[in-house]
């Protein structure tokens, strides 16, 4: 995706979305050249494979465009390493993330930010917040906007990349609803905290996808049926519920 638009830059504002289309289809044949013998697979099975992803990206592609050219906000940086630091419970705390995408709106100082996801997560974006623990639009909101600079980042988003609908598939985390729950988010940036500082990580019963990313999955007793009702009826899971609500409009 980074290295898709940073060759495009100049063609998204004016190019028709055929002349891209195109564009992309060259684009990802190149990038294809010599992966089936880095991988290792059966030809047929290398076929379908780019297929899929060449769909899925191809059909994302076009929505984000469609959405660019609507919005006015353009790509203008790609894996932006950003940092701030925090005061929590008294003590200082570093916050630091890798942005996959940042937007600007040409001629002005209006900026959003962009992490990409796989799949759509149920639920409106303060459910995903807050009950699935996926941080990455507060947090990114929190590190960009600083009271002594110009630039404003109105929004954060995940973009999903397969979704099937014909718009594009998206959670959106406005500056405004920000400042709204930003106390109940400290506070819980705060609590995880604590718990990092004193060692301990524990199981989070209502934790789906996490998962799948956890170098520990093999060896968790989660899904140990005594282990899963110690973990719902501990200290840890009655504080963390605290934080587990749908913020209303």
């Amino acid at each position: 995706m980074q290295d898709f638009y940073k060759n495009i830059q100049e063609k998204l504002p004016l190019n028709p979305i055929e002349e891209i289309e195109e564009y992309f289809l060259d684009f990802i044949k190149q990038k294809f050249n010599n992966m089936r013998e880095s991988y290792g697979l059966y030809p047929l099975l290398w076929e379908s494979i780019k297929q899929e992803i060449t769909e899925n990206l191809l059909n994302f592609i076009k929505k984000d465009i469609s959405n660019m050219r609507e919005t006015q906000f353009y790509p203008v940086e790609f894996e932006a390493n950003k940092c701030k630091t925090l005061n929590l419970d008294n003590k200082n705390f570093n916050l630091n993330a890798r942005i996959d995408r940042i937007d600007k709106k040409p001629d002005t100082k209006e900026f959003r930010a962009i992490d990409y996801k796989k799949k759509t997560d149920n639920g409106n974006i303060f459910v995903v917040i807050f009950q699935e623990n996926k941080l990455q639009p507060p947090l990114y909101l929190e590190i960009l906007n600083c009271p002594n600079k110009p630039e404003v980042f109105t929004s954060a988003s995940f973009y999903y990349v397969e979704h099937a609908a014909a718009t594009l598939g998206q959670k959106t985390l406005g500056l405004e609803d920000y400042n709204k729950i930003s106390g109940k988010f400290l506070d819980l940036l705060a609590f995880m905290h604590k718990l990092t500082l004193e060692g301990i990580f524990p199981i989070a019963p209502n934790g789906k996808t996490s998962c799948e990313f956890c170098n520990f999955a093999d060896i968790c007793r989660k899904n140990h049926l005594q282990t899963l009702r110690r973990a719902k009826k501990s200290e840890f899971y009655k504080k963390l519920r605290k934080f587990h609500y749908a913020f209303e409009r």
